[in-house]
């Protein structure tokens, strides 16, 4: 009996059987909608690239990076829970930013930048 009901478990379909969209709009195959590109994916290969980037900052321009984006504490916050000042804390900032830009670049990642992060 269970060999019976689990063979009507299998249900092929064809890859050019044609799917129901809607109203008005051209029906789609299966074979469309199979092996398209996940942006999700590239997504998470992106945060990968920028977690790795982020630990070869120096400490204080980590913890600066961390507060602003990840806490989404305002410069003058971070200041004072640092220590130092406002205007310290933006030129931290400046410059973490313009090395996390240089090392995510298309270019960097092409050259393998990537594989020495």
């Amino acid at each position: 009996m269970e060999a019976l009901e689990s063979a009507q478990a299998l249900n092929l379909l064809s890859l050019d059987v044609r799917l129901d969209v809607g109203a008005g709009q051209s029906s789609a195959t299966l074979l469309d909608l199979v092996g398209q590109n996940d942006s999700a994916l590239s997504d998470f290969e992106v945060f990968g690239d920028l977690r790795d980037a982020i630990e070869t900052l120096d400490a204080r321009e980590r913890q600066v990076i961390s507060l602003r984006f990840f806490d989404e504490l305002s410069q003058a916050k971070i200041a004072k829970r640092m220590s130092i000042s406002q205007m310290h804390v933006s030129r931290l900032q400046r410059r973490a930013l313009k090395r996390l830009r240089a090392m995510l670049s298309d270019d960097a990642l092409r050259l393998g930048f990537r594989a020495s992060l």
